[in-house]
C-alpha cells in the first residue's frame, strides 16, 4: 500500500437495496478510481449480499458494528429515550477499530451516529465530515439535539440539496454537492429490456413508483389516484408499475403477521388494489438491483411522498434516463414546475390530474425529460462533484 494514501472509513447505518445505497457506490467508485484513498466501511448492518459485493470490489474491507441509532428526518422520529439507551461500550469499541485501522478521515454517510461524534472527536485526532442526506425536523428534541452534536463536532458538513443545508447555514465550513450520476451506465442501458421480461407492449405508457415499502412513501395516495385517473380516463394504453415489495416469502409472511396481529402494509396495498378494482392497472414487483431497466422503459416516474421530499435518488435518476417527474412537495432544486417536471400536493386529485395531463400528451412529457436530463447533468455531474469531494478530503489532511 502506498504509504501517501489517505485512509478513509464511512460509518453507514446499513447495507441495502435501494436509493441510498446506489448513492453510495457512485460516489465510493469515483473515490476507489482516483487511487488517491484506501476506503474501510464500517456498517450497523447488511441485508443485501449482492450490494455488499459491489461494495467491496471499491473498499479494503467491511466491518460490521454495533452502534444504536438515533434518527430524525421527514419520514420517521426516534423515540426521546432511544437517547438514554445509547451504549458507550460500543462506541469505545468503534473508536478503538478505527483507531487501529488508522483511519484519517471519518466519512460518516448519514446522520443517525451524531451522538458518537464528540467521542471520537476526544478520544482521536480523526477529521470528521457529517454527509446530511435527511431533512432534520428542527422543531423537536431529537432533531435539535443531532443539529446541535453535528455543528459542535463535525470538521465538515456536506449536504446533498440546499434543503438539507438549511439547518447548518451558519455553520462555516460546509457545502452542497448533490448525489452524482454515471452518464455513461445509463446512457448503456437497453431499451425494452423491461418491458420484454413482463411482455408489455410499446405503445403502453409506463408510470412506475419506486421505493421502500413504508407508509411515508405513499402507495396509498397513488393507488387513490390511480382510481381517479382510471375513472375518467377512457384509453387503456397504461401501466402503473410499483417497485419495491418484498414478495418472498409472502404469504407466508401475511399469514405470520395476522397470527400476531402485527400490521403489514404489503397486504394493506394488495387489499386496496383489490377494493378499487384496479388489478388490470397496476402491476406490483420486488425491488431489484437492475432498477435501471425499469426506469429505462418507464415513461413517467412519480414520487407521492406524504413527507413532500421531491430529492430523492429515484428522482435523479429518473430525469437523468430523461422522463418527467410527478412528485409531491415544493422544493423546486430538481424538478422546476412545467419545465422538468410537477410539484403536487399530496391529494390524489392533484396527483391524477397531472399523470393524465403527461399520459395523454407524449410530446410534452418528453420535452419536459429532455429538460430534466439537462438539469442533472448540469447539478449531478461525477467528475465535478467528486473533485469537491476530494478537495475537502485534502483541505482536511494535508
Amino acid at each position: 500500500m502506498d504509504s501517501q494514501r489517505k485512509k478513509i472509513g464511512f460509518l453507514l447505518h446499513g447495507i441495502f437495496y435501494g436509493g441510498a445505497s446506489r448513492s453510495f457506490i457512485q460516489l465510493i467508485d469515483k473515490l476507489y478510481k482516483t487511487e488517491l484513498f484506501d476506503i474501510y466501511v464500517y456498517t450497523v448492518s447488511i441485508s443485501s449480499n449482492q450490494v455488499k459485493n459491489e461494495i467491496l470490489k471499491r473498499v479494503k474491507c467491511i466491518k460490521k458494528v454495533r452502534l444504536n441509532i438515533v434518527t430524525a428526518n421527514q419520514a420517521y422520529t426516534s423515540n426521546e429515550n432511544d437517547l438514554n439507551k445509547i451504549n458507550k461500550k460500543d462506541i469505545n469499541y468503534f473508536i478503538e477499530l478505527i483507531k487501529k485501522d488508522q483511519i484519517d478521515i471519518l466519512h460518516v454517510n448519514t446522520t443517525v451516529f451524531s451522538h458518537i461524534l464528540n467521542e471520537v472527536k476526544l478520544n482521536t485526532n480523526i477529521k470528521i465530515i457529517v454527509h446530511i442526506r435527511e431533512l432534520i425536523p428542527s422543531d423537536n428534541v431529537i432533531g435539535i439535539k443531532i443539529i446541535e452534536n453535528i455543528k459542535n463536532n463535525a470538521n465538515f458538513i456536506i449536504c446533498i440539496s440546499e434543503n438539507e443545508e438549511k439547518n447548518f447555514i451558519d455553520f462555516q465550513k460546509r457545502e452542497v454537492i448533490p448525489n452524482t450520476v454515471d452518464f455513461d451506465e445509463i446512457d448503456s442501458v437497453k431499451k425494452n429490456t423491461f418491458r420484454n421480461l413482463h411482455k408489455i407492449n410499446e405503445n403502453i405508457v409506463i408510470i412506475t413508483m419506486s421505493s421502500h415499502l413504508y407508509k411515508p412513501k405513499g402507495h396509498l395516495l397513488l393507488l387513490d389516484a390511480i382510481k381517479i385517473f382510471t375513472d375518467e380516463y377512457s384509453n387503456d394504453n397504461f401501466l402503473f408499475v410499483i417497485v419495491g415489495a418484498k414478495l418472498r416469502f409472502y404469504y407466508f409472511k401475511k399469514y405470520l403477521k395476522r397470527l400476531l396481529k402485527v400490521e403489514d402494509y404489503l397486504t394493506e396495498i394488495f387489499d386496496k388494489i383489490q377494493e378499487l378494482k384496479l388489478k388490470k392497472y397496476v402491476k406490483v414487483i420486488p425491488y431489484t438491483y437492475n432498477i435501471y431497466s425499469i426506469i429505462r422503459d418507464s415513461d413517467i416516474i412519480v414520487r407521492p411522498s406524504l413527507s413532500l421530499d421531491p430529492w430523492g435518488r429515484d428522482i435523479i435518476e429518473g430525469m437523468a434516463f430523461g422522463k418527467p417527474i410527478i412528485a409531491t412537495g415544493s422544493s423546486s432544486y430538481y424538478i422546476i414546475p412545467g419545465v422538468t417536471g410537477f410539484l403536487v400536493e399530496p391529494d390524489p386529485k392533484a396527483l391524477a390530474e397531472k399523470i393524465k395531463l403527461l399520459v395523454k400528451n407524449k410530446q410534452f412529457s418528453e420535452a419536459l425529460g429532455n429538460k430534466g436530463r439537462e438539469r442533472i447533468e448540469k447539478i449531478c455531474n461525477s467528475d465535478i462533484n467528486i473533485k469537491k469531494i476530494i478537495n475537502i478530503y485534502n483541505e482536511l489532511v494535508l
